[in-house]
């Protein structure tokens, strides 16, 4: 059996860079706050462009566009999510604010996550989330599903991205996303939590 994405995630970032000294995205160890060492990316006179991306058990991100589907996958604290990143140009990529949200349309209940990020610059002048490690990307949490007035899975959904560096300089981007249960050995528990109407402590 596969490893799950959260067991995966931690062994790819770990073999990136677990000694931060050499790591210019690296956090800083006196302040606690993912500081870098990049240096601006693209014109800083012009607005920022941005792509959404997204990770599945791949670890490898994809662009995804209106009507994309998305996957959703098993974290280490359990239940689903939906890692939704970045790539973008014209911007400082070092301490990011990085919102990602899913809102059903018919409630207009929210499921949000919002996290200080660092990008990497991927050698075509713009700079990206980190394929592999999941604490750049939004872990949007999608399940246990008591918000949505349909399955998770196999239906649109709202997505709202919001990019904001240190100086204040801000990008967003709205479109619509069908999530997935993208992990085949955590299929049947991901439909179970995912269905409409689940019951915390329901057995799956």
């Amino acid at each position: 059996m596969r490893a799950s994405l959260a067991i995966a995630v931690a062994a790819a970032s770990c073999m990136a860079g677990c000694s931060g000294d050499d790591d210019p995205t690296a956090a800083s160890s006196s302040s606690g706050v993912p500081g870098c060492k990049l240096e601006f990316v693209g014109d800083e006179a012009a607005p920022i462009e941005m792509a959404i991306t997204a990770m599945g058990p791949s670890l490898v991100a994809e662009e995804i566009a209106d009507g994309a589907d998305v996957p959703m996958v098993l974290p280490v604290q359990g239940g689903k999510i939906i890692p939704i990143g970045v790539r973008a140009t014209n911007i400082d990529p070092c301490e990011l604010s990085l919102n990602g949200s899913l809102r059903d349309a018919v409630s207009g209940q929210v499921r949000v996550d919002d996290r200080v990020i660092n990008l990497r610059e991927d050698g075509s002048g713009w700079a990206s989330s980190t394929d592999g490690d999941l604490a750049s990307f939004a872990n949007i949490p999608a399940c246990p599903n008591q918000w949505a007035t349909t399955d998770v899975y196999a239906n649109s959904f709202e997505l709202v991205v919001v990019l904001t560096d240190r100086t204040g300089k801000t990008a967003e981007q709205t479109m619509q996303v069908v999530p997935f249960c993208a992990e085949p050995e955590f299929e049947d528990q991901c439909m179970c939590e995912c269905q409409e109407g689940y019951m915390l402590g329901q057995g799956c």
